[in-house]
């Protein structure tokens, strides 16, 4: 993992802490800026969808929730990234009572400071310290040159392509919103949802180096659903089209 300045993440850090310092009644507010720079800070974004791979967000919960009235994050970093950045948007979307979510796990903290402010001393504080320690406190590579030619091999993708990319990712999307239940699949609805925005997500940011990490787990998440995995189809065969040109491209 490269070794960043704070200021190349300074909006990430800055979200988390205008969250961490607010009252819940902006709760709203401070956790979609949080989400926002996320998306819009590459190294973050980047980060988030190694630690996403091959991560099972329902196994997670159950391991922090059996402890009655109690969350516990997973204590290795990159699960518990991963594992707050689920909650974050099951929280965002309102899929997850942020109200009840409080007063569940975070009604009984011993230092007066309330379960809001707990569950961001708690929850939002390890979520940006784990980040900020894993991206600055790393060995350092050759970094300049390295996001020079990502950015350059980036751009040289077709617009045309990636339109159709995330159309077609955008329609994944909407069509496991309407499946009920997944079939052998160790993940849930919900799971599969994280998984295609992050895609999607990746796309929109042309972030080809995890398109197809991220295909993978979709596919590994889909289980036995045969709409869903001919739907991924032409996906998977357009994004491999694009890692074979910018193989191409380093030749």
């Amino acid at each position: 993992m490269p070794n960043y300045e704070v200021d190349t993440i300074g909006e990430f850090t800055s979200a988390c802490d205008s969250m961490i310092s607010s009252k819940y009644i902006l709760v709203d507010k401070r956790l979609g800026d949080v989400l926002k720079s996320i998306a819009s800070t590459r190294q973050v974004f980047n980060l988030i969808s190694e630690c996403m791979v091959n991560f099972s967000f329902e196994r997670e919960l159950e391991i922090a929730t059996n402890r009655m009235g109690r969350l516990t994050l997973p204590e290795e970093p990159h699960k518990a990234i991963a594992f707050i950045f689920c909650l974050l948007n099951l929280l965002d979307d309102k899929k997850i009572n942020f109200n009840q979510f409080l007063n569940k796990y975070y009604s009984n903290d011993e230092n007066g400071a309330g379960p809001y402010a707990t569950f961001c001393n708690q929850v939002v504080l390890r979520f940006k310290n784990l980040i900020v320690s894993i991206l600055i406190g790393a060995p350092e590579p050759k970094i300049v040159k390295v996001e020079e030619t990502e950015k350059k091999e980036n751009s040289n993708i077709s617009q045309e392509v990636c339109d159709r990319l995330l159309f077609l990712a955008k329609d994944y999307k909407s069509y496991v919103h309407g499946v009920k239940k997944l079939k052998r699949s160790k993940c849930t609805r919900s799971e599969l949802q994280d998984q295609v925005q992050a895609f999607i997500v990746a796309v929109e940011n042309k972030h080809v180096e995890y398109m197809y990490a991220l295909i993978l787990g979709i596919k590994y998440s889909v289980g036995k659903e045969k709409e869903l995995l001919r739907r991924l189809v032409e996906i998977e065969d357009i994004v491999l089209g694009i890692l074979d040109q910018v193989k191409a491209q380093k030749i």
